[in-house]
C-alpha cells in the first residue's frame, strides 16, 4: 500500500505532540509519548519542483484559462470563462511567490497602492483569521503582467460588490475550513493538474511549485538568496535580523525585484484584460 510522506507523518505527529505537551503542562500526563518519534527529514531536498516553461504554457492554455465546459468540468474545453478565484489564485501565486493559503485569505483592504506601485499585504492577524507561516506580515508588490491581465480591475469589481453585501474577502467563494481558506482551492488545483495531465500521484507538483518557480526566476535575474528570502517571507536567523523593528525592503525596492521576474518563453498575452 502507498505510505505517507515523512513530512506528512511529522505534521500529524506534531498535532498529537501539541496536545500531549499541553496535557503534560497541566499535569494530566507525566510524559509526551510523541517525543523522539519525529523523522529526520532533509529540508534542503526540493520536494516541490517548479513548473517548467512548457508546463506553464500548458496550464495557461488549458480550459480554465481559455474556456471550459461548465462548473465542475473546468478541465474540459467549452465556452465558459471565469475570473474568480479559480483563475486568479494560480496567477497571483506565480507572480508573488506567496503560498496559496496566503492569497486565498486576502481581504479587499489588503490590496493597496503607494505611488505607482500596487501591492498586497500578506497578513498574520488573529482578529481577521489571517495567518502566515512565520507569524509576520509582509508586502508583495504586484508584477506589471499581473496588472495587465486585470487583477486590479478584479479588485475594483469586488469592492463595488462589497458595497452591496458587506463581504470584505477578496475571494468570497472560499469559505474557511478547520485550518484556513485554502482547503477548497488546494483540492481544486491538485485535481485540476491531474485532469489536464500535468500531475501524477506524489510527484510534488502543485501550488507550491509557483513559489519555487519565482525563486528560480529571481536567481536568473541575478538576485541572491537573502534578497529572495525577503520576497518570499522566509524567516532569517541572523544577528542583524534581530535588530530594529522595521521590516526589510521598501515597497519600491521589492517592486524592482519582483518586476525582474521575466518568465521568458511563457505566453500570457491571451490573458490580458
Amino acid at each position: 500500500m502507498k505510505t505517507l510522506d515523512l513530512v506528512t507523518v511529522n505534521k500529524k505527529l506534531s498535532a498529537v505532540s501539541a496536545l500531549f505537551s499541553w496535557a503534560k503542562r497541566e499535569g494530566y500526563v507525566e510524559e509526551n509519548p510523541v517525543t523522539g518519534l519525529f523523522y529526520q527529514v532533509d529540508k534542503q531536498k526540493n520536494a516541490r519542483p517548479p513548473f517548467t516553461v512548457e508546463q506553464l504554457n500548458i496550464i495557461l492554455r488549458s480550459p480554465l484559462f481559455t474556456g471550459f465546459l461548465r462548473d465542475g468540468k473546468e478541465f474540459k474545453k467549452g465556452n465558459v470563462q471565469t475570473r474568480d478565484w479559480r483563475f486568479w489564485l494560480p496567477l497571483v501565486c506565480l507572480f508573488t511567490g506567496a503560498r496559496l493559503g496566503e492569497i486565498a485569505q486576502l481581504r479587499l483592504d489588503d490590496v493597496r497602492q503607494e505611488g505607482d506601485v500596487h501591492y498586497i499585504e500578506i497578513k498574520h492577524e488573529e482578529k481577521t483569521g489571517q495567518a502566515t507561516k512565520n507569524g509576520k506580515n509582509r508586502i508583495s508588490p504586484l508584477h506589471s503582467t499581473l496588472i495587465a491581465i486585470g487583477f486590479i480591475d478584479y479588485v475594483c469589481v469586488q469592492r463595488e460588490r462589497a458595497k452591496e453585501d458587506g463581504e470584505q474577502r477578496l475571494f468570497p467563494e472560499l469559505q474557511k475550513n478547520e485550518r484556513d481558506q485554502s482547503g477548497k482551492a488546494s483540492r481544486f488545483w491538485r485535481v485540476y493538474l491531474e485532469r489536464i495531465g500535468l500531475k501524477e500521484a506524489a510527484d510534488g507538483l502543485g501550488s507550491h511549485s509557483f513559489r519555487h518557480g519565482l525563486t528560480d526566476q529571481l536567481r536568473l535575474a541575478g538576485y541572491f538568496d537573502q534578497d529572495i528570502a525577503v520576497v518570499l517571507g522566509h524567516s532569517q536567523k541572523t544577528v542583524t535580523s534581530g535588530y530594529g523593528n522595521l521590516r526589510q525592503g521598501t515597497i519600491g525596492s521589492l517592486s524592482e525585484i519582483i518586476e525582474d521576474a521575466r518568465f521568458e518563453g511563457v505566453d500570457f498575452t491571451h490573458l490580458y484584460a
